[in-house]
């Protein structure tokens, strides 16, 4: 191969790795907001693969709970977005991501009186205070050690169907309350009315499998449980260590590195030998 031959294709690569890399931006970007539409009816899939049924009518499909039961307690799920805003093509955007919403109905005779919930200012706590805010009232030793342990289990981690990417297990989004002290929006009044204290997860990721939901129903079940009877079921007994994510915490700047110095540089690279090349 002569050096005309080598200039030709390096200049192909060059210039069509310059043209490709917006064209499969806006791919990407299409494919992940189709999807995130798609998963707007994903508790309506969940529900059935699990046997539960819908709690509700509604025209849209979102405002339409599926619920049923584990292990004695009423539940309801439902999807739900949050917004972001994110920079690309010269302008700050807003984006959305699709949730799924989980509420549990936690057996007591009258409203518990309490308020306590996940704060998210501590990214790495170690002990129920540190991980949880309590609004009002007081909970028993074993409804700490089980809400702390169910939050420390963390969720999947690795690349969703959306494009967004898990790289550590981070910490499990968990909130108890009365019924009667929802938050607005929260949940229809016809949802679990005739329960008195329920517990609320939010999962991040909506597409999860019907064997993972059914397994993080099994653990919320046995943070109900736990405050039912106050003891630690054995499914989260010894759960209270905070998860050791290593190295992988710092993954998340990949993608930065990539974009901002890895593909530069090759392109800088290949620009160098192409004129190297021209100059004989």
């Amino acid at each position: 191969m002569d050096v005309s031959s080598l200039q030709g294709i390096l200049s192909f690569f060059f210039w069509a790795s310059i043209c490709l890399l917006p064209l499969v931006f806006i791919v990407l970007l299409f494919y992940s907001t189709a999807v995130k539409l798609g998963q707007r009816s994903a508790h309506e899939k969940l529900g059935k693969a699990l046997g539960f049924s819908p709690l509700n009518r509604a025209d849209n499909i979102q405002l339409v709970w599926s619920g049923g039961q584990v292990q004695g307690h009423d539940i309801a799920i439902n999807t739900f977005q949050s917004t972001h805003e994110y920079y690309a093509l010269e302008r700050m955007r807003t984006g959305f991501n699709t949730h799924l919403r989980i509420v549990m109905e936690v057996h007591t005779k009258e409203p518990l009186g309490v308020t306590a919930f996940r704060d998210k200012k501590n990214k790495s706590p170690q002990t129920f205070e540190e991980a949880f805010t309590i609004e009002q009232g007081q909970l028993s030793p074993a409804a700490r050690e089980a809400m702390l342990a169910f939050s420390f289990l963390g969720n999947k981690t690795g690349i969703r169907r959306d494009l967004r990417v898990a790289f550590t297990r981070g910490m499990r989004e968990l909130r108890l309350h009365d019924r009667a002290a929802a938050p607005k929006g929260l949940l229809g009044d016809e949802i679990l009315s005739s329960a008195k204290t329920i517990l609320t997860h939010d999962h991040p990721f909506a597409d999860v499998s019907p064997a993972e939901l059914k397994s993080i129903l099994e653990e919320l079940s046995a943070v109900a449980q736990a405050i039912e009877e106050d003891r630690i079921p054995p499914m989260l007994a010894g759960k209270t260590v905070p998860p050791d994510e290593g190295i992988r915490k710092y993954a998340y700047l990949l993608f930065p590195i990539i974009g901002l110095f890895v593909i530069p540089t090759c392109l800088c690279i290949c620009g160098m030998i192409y004129s190297f090349l021209g100059a004989y």
